[in-house]
């Protein structure tokens, strides 16, 4: 699939229809072709990580929600999803307050 930077926005909502939809893989072949496009792209890799939470795929959903911090640090949402997921596979065990 070729990406062009106008369709970036058409392209990205139709991947988040398909996911609601139930078609996982169209889904992810749009994220997958947004993030070869731009690296970093955040909502893409939001959505690649939400598409590993539904096989589910903890190693790669870790890997994708930790692609969406590094491409927006201060993202509440890409901090959270990568703690779920570490909770979930066991490598957070107890909170840390300093």
């Amino acid at each position: 699939m070729i990406v062009e930077t106008s369709s970036v926005p058409l392209l990205l909502e139709e991947a988040k229809q398909l996911f609601d939809q139930g078609d996982l893989q169209a889904s992810a072949d749009i994220f997958e072709a947004l993030v070869e496009f731009d690296m970093n792209f955040f909502p893409a890799w939001i959505g690649l990580g939400r598409l590993a939470l539904t096989v589910p795929d903890l190693p790669a959903a870790m890997d994708f929600f930790a692609q969406a911090v590094i491409a927006q640090p201060d993202s509440f949402e890409a901090l959270s999803r990568l703690g779920d997921v570490q909770r979930r596979s066991g490598l957070l065990t107890e909170a840390h307050v300093s």
